[in-house]
């Protein structure tokens, strides 16, 4: 799952804004431990989202001619990616990372950094995981399924 995560993290600090279709991913993966990609049966280009654990289908891409849309016909899906609540909520609770920071750098256009960083040992060494993306929720969002991929 560990490779599922990054993948989406990676997604997520690319994205441009709020995305129901990551937000359905990401609550795929973490709560119904996957999904699948069904085809469109009418022979569109579009496809369904499907949770196989639950026997559940919870959206369906719908390609336009410049985009991708996406629909999500399940209202409990969080919105990770729009909602500060929603991202924080993806934060695992532990001990060995201390402070959580936000800021915004506006040098090389409106970018957000969420930056996790840890205890340290007796000696001061600590780590860190460090985020960028496109508004807060999208920065905490992709800095909370990087650390779940590392626990």
């Amino acid at each position: 799952m560990s490779e599922d995560l990054l993948a989406l993290a990676a997604r997520v600090q690319t994205a441009a804004g709020a995305d129901r279709e990551v937000d359905c991913l990401i609550w795929a993966t973490l709560v119904h431990d996957g999904y699948e990609w069904i085809p469109d049966a009418s022979g569109g280009k579009g496809a369904m989202l499907y949770l196989p654990k639950c026997k559940l289908r919870l959206g369906v891409t719908d390609p336009g001619e410049h985009s991708r849309n996406f629909t999500c016909w399940h209202s409990t899906v969080p919105a990770y990616t729009s909602d500060l609540n929603a991202a924080m909520s993806l934060l695992v609770d532990d001990d060995y990372y201390a402070m959580l920071s936000i800021e915004r750098d506006l040098r090389e256009g409106p970018q957000w950094t969420a930056r996790l960083d840890s205890h340290g040992d007796e000696c001061g060494n600590g780590d860190s995981i460090i985020c960028t993306a496109a508004t807060q929720a999208l920065a905490i969002t992709a800095l909370a399924l990087k650390l779940r991929a590392v626990k």
